[in-house]
């Protein structure tokens, strides 16, 4: 399935005339469970989503006292 996409993504590269462009692949998933807990914030991980949050705005503002215009990507942990 994963081959699939990309070789569709890359036919696009080649076939796609103006920008913004979409295409659907006939691939769904096969549930949505997965919904009901993606960016999911409650007692379980409140203090740990903070903790993060926290360490990436200090994290930010050196990057910022640094000079440097764009901060790094995010990283789990």
């Amino acid at each position: 399935m994963q081959r699939s996409i990309i070789n569709q993504g890359v036919a696009m590269l080649h076939t796609v005339t103006k920008p913004n462009s979409s295409e659907r692949t006939p691939y769904e998933w096969g549930e949505n469970s997965w919904r009901d807990d993606y960016s999911k914030v409650d007692d379980s991980n409140r203090e740990e989503l903070s903790r993060r949050g926290e360490n990436r705005r200090k994290r930010q503002l050196a990057e910022k006292a640094a000079g440097l215009t764009r901060s790094s990507m995010i990283a789990d942990g």
